[in-house]
Protein backbone atom coordinates (compact mmCIF):
# COMPACT_ATOMS: atom_id res chain seq x y z
CA UNK A 1 0.00 0.00 0.00
CA UNK A 2 1.48 3.30 -0.82
CA UNK A 3 1.57 5.93 1.60
CA UNK A 4 1.35 9.12 -0.42
CA UNK A 5 -1.73 7.64 -2.42
CA UNK A 6 -3.48 7.08 1.25
CA UNK A 7 -2.47 10.52 1.75
CA UNK A 8 -4.18 12.09 -0.69
CA UNK A 9 -7.04 9.83 -0.30
CA UNK A 10 -7.39 10.84 3.00
CA UNK A 11 -7.02 14.69 2.40
CA UNK A 12 -9.70 13.61 -0.71
CA UNK A 13 -12.55 12.32 1.79
CA UNK A 14 -11.56 15.28 4.38
CA UNK A 15 -12.76 17.78 1.02
CA UNK A 16 -15.54 15.93 1.02
CA UNK A 17 -16.48 15.95 4.84
CA UNK A 18 -15.54 19.40 5.04
CA UNK A 19 -17.88 20.60 2.08
CA UNK A 20 -20.78 18.12 3.73
CA UNK A 21 -19.75 20.05 7.31
CA UNK A 22 -20.63 23.88 5.01
CA UNK A 23 -23.37 22.73 3.32
CA UNK A 24 -25.16 21.25 7.00
CA UNK A 25 -24.31 24.74 8.61
CA UNK A 26 -25.79 26.16 5.41
CA UNK A 27 -29.25 24.49 5.71
CA UNK A 28 -28.95 25.32 9.75
CA UNK A 29 -29.14 29.22 9.36
CA UNK A 30 -32.67 29.90 9.54
CA UNK A 31 -31.82 33.39 7.32
CA UNK A 32 -30.53 31.39 4.12
CA UNK A 33 -33.58 29.58 3.02
CA UNK A 34 -33.35 30.64 -0.78
CA UNK A 35 -35.01 27.64 -3.21
CA UNK A 36 -32.16 28.57 -5.70
CA UNK A 37 -29.27 28.50 -3.17
CA UNK A 38 -31.11 25.11 -1.70
CA UNK A 39 -30.98 23.57 -5.18
CA UNK A 40 -27.10 25.16 -5.91
CA UNK A 41 -26.61 22.86 -3.02
CA UNK A 42 -28.32 19.60 -3.68
CA UNK A 43 -26.05 19.47 -6.94
CA UNK A 44 -23.71 19.91 -5.14
CA UNK A 45 -24.43 16.83 -2.40
CA UNK A 46 -24.93 14.80 -5.92
CA UNK A 47 -21.43 15.65 -6.91
CA UNK A 48 -20.00 14.65 -3.50
CA UNK A 49 -21.40 11.38 -3.94
CA UNK A 50 -19.89 10.61 -6.95
CA UNK A 51 -16.85 11.66 -5.26
CA UNK A 52 -17.44 9.52 -2.32
CA UNK A 53 -18.07 6.44 -4.56
CA UNK A 54 -14.43 7.34 -6.76
CA UNK A 55 -12.45 8.02 -3.02
CA UNK A 56 -13.95 4.58 -2.47
CA UNK A 57 -12.95 2.34 -5.61
CA UNK A 58 -9.57 4.16 -5.52
CA UNK A 59 -9.40 2.94 -1.39
CA UNK A 60 -10.19 -0.90 -3.12
CA UNK A 61 -7.29 -0.38 -5.25
CA UNK A 62 -4.99 0.58 -3.05
CA UNK A 63 -5.40 -0.90 0.18
CA UNK A 64 -4.68 -4.85 0.40
CA UNK A 65 -5.57 -5.55 3.68
CA UNK A 66 -8.93 -5.97 5.09
CA UNK A 67 -8.79 -4.82 8.36
CA UNK A 68 -7.29 -1.74 7.09
CA UNK A 69 -10.48 -1.08 4.89
CA UNK A 70 -13.07 -1.35 6.80
CA UNK A 71 -12.88 1.84 9.16
CA UNK A 72 -12.03 3.83 5.56
CA UNK A 73 -15.64 1.66 4.44
CA UNK A 74 -17.27 2.87 7.45
CA UNK A 75 -16.03 6.55 7.24
CA UNK A 76 -17.11 6.56 3.78
CA UNK A 77 -20.48 5.17 4.39
CA UNK A 78 -20.84 7.27 7.32
CA UNK A 79 -19.85 10.26 4.72
CA UNK A 80 -22.89 9.45 2.60
CA UNK A 81 -25.42 8.74 5.37
CA UNK A 82 -24.74 12.60 6.08
CA UNK A 83 -25.41 13.27 2.28
CA UNK A 84 -28.34 11.31 2.40
CA UNK A 85 -30.08 12.74 5.18
CA UNK A 86 -28.81 16.53 4.05
CA UNK A 87 -30.72 15.60 0.69
CA UNK A 88 -33.56 15.06 2.36
CA UNK A 89 -33.89 18.15 5.01
CA UNK A 90 -32.98 20.45 1.75
CA UNK A 91 -36.37 18.70 -0.20
CA UNK A 92 -38.44 19.00 2.90
CA UNK A 93 -37.32 23.10 3.06
CA UNK A 94 -37.91 22.92 -0.61
CA UNK A 95 -41.34 21.65 -0.88
CA UNK A 96 -42.39 23.87 2.61
CA UNK A 97 -41.24 26.92 0.67
CA UNK A 98 -43.27 25.65 -2.55
CA UNK A 99 -46.22 25.20 -0.05
CA UNK A 100 -45.54 27.97 1.47
CA UNK A 101 -45.81 30.11 -2.32
CA UNK A 102 -48.62 28.00 -3.41
CA UNK A 103 -50.60 29.00 -0.37
CA UNK A 104 -49.67 32.75 -0.89
CA UNK A 105 -50.71 32.25 -4.71
CA UNK A 106 -54.18 30.43 -3.92
CA UNK A 107 -55.08 32.53 -0.85
CA UNK A 108 -54.72 35.34 -3.22
CA UNK A 109 -56.52 34.22 -6.21
CA UNK A 110 -59.66 32.77 -3.87
CA UNK A 111 -60.26 36.22 -2.75
CA UNK A 112 -61.42 37.24 -6.41
CA UNK A 113 -63.12 33.94 -6.75
CA UNK A 114 -65.68 34.01 -3.84
CA UNK A 115 -69.26 34.16 -4.69
CA UNK A 116 -71.03 35.97 -2.30
CA UNK A 117 -74.68 35.91 -1.66
CA UNK A 118 -76.69 38.56 -3.86
CA UNK A 119 -77.27 41.84 -2.16
CA UNK A 120 -80.01 43.73 -2.86
CA UNK A 121 -78.98 46.88 -4.23
CA UNK A 122 -80.44 50.12 -2.83
CA UNK A 123 -82.66 52.05 -5.65
CA UNK A 124 -82.90 55.90 -5.54
CA UNK A 125 -86.58 56.63 -6.02
CA UNK A 126 -86.53 60.43 -6.84
CA UNK A 127 -86.82 61.69 -3.58
CA UNK A 128 -84.66 64.15 -1.94
CA UNK A 129 -85.36 62.61 1.53
CA UNK A 130 -83.95 59.54 0.57
CA UNK A 131 -81.16 60.51 -1.28
CA UNK A 132 -78.56 60.66 1.61
CA UNK A 133 -79.49 57.08 2.65
CA UNK A 134 -79.19 55.33 -1.04
CA UNK A 135 -75.68 57.30 -0.98
CA UNK A 136 -74.52 56.06 1.79
CA UNK A 137 -75.68 52.70 1.22
CA UNK A 138 -74.63 52.99 -2.44
CA UNK A 139 -70.68 53.98 -1.26
CA UNK A 140 -70.45 51.37 1.87
CA UNK A 141 -71.66 48.52 -1.04
CA UNK A 142 -70.11 49.64 -4.14
CA UNK A 143 -68.10 52.81 -4.17
CA UNK A 144 -65.50 52.03 -1.21
CA UNK A 145 -65.34 48.07 -1.98
CA UNK A 146 -62.27 47.33 -3.01
CA UNK A 147 -62.55 44.03 -3.38
CA UNK A 148 -64.53 44.87 -6.74
CA UNK A 149 -62.65 45.20 -10.09
CA UNK A 150 -62.99 48.56 -12.25
CA UNK A 151 -65.08 46.87 -14.37
CA UNK A 152 -67.37 44.87 -11.95
CA UNK A 153 -68.09 48.96 -10.10
CA UNK A 154 -69.20 50.17 -13.84
CA UNK A 155 -71.17 47.33 -14.52
CA UNK A 156 -73.52 47.71 -10.97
Amino acid sequence: MSKEILVVLNRKRGSVKAQLTRIKDFINNPDEKDKIKLESKMDTLKSLRIKLSDIRNEYYEVVVNESDLEPLELEILDLEDDCEDIQVRIKNIISKIDLKNNDATSCGNSFNNIKLPDIQLPRFNGSYHDWFNFKEQFISLIDSNNSLTDSQNYII
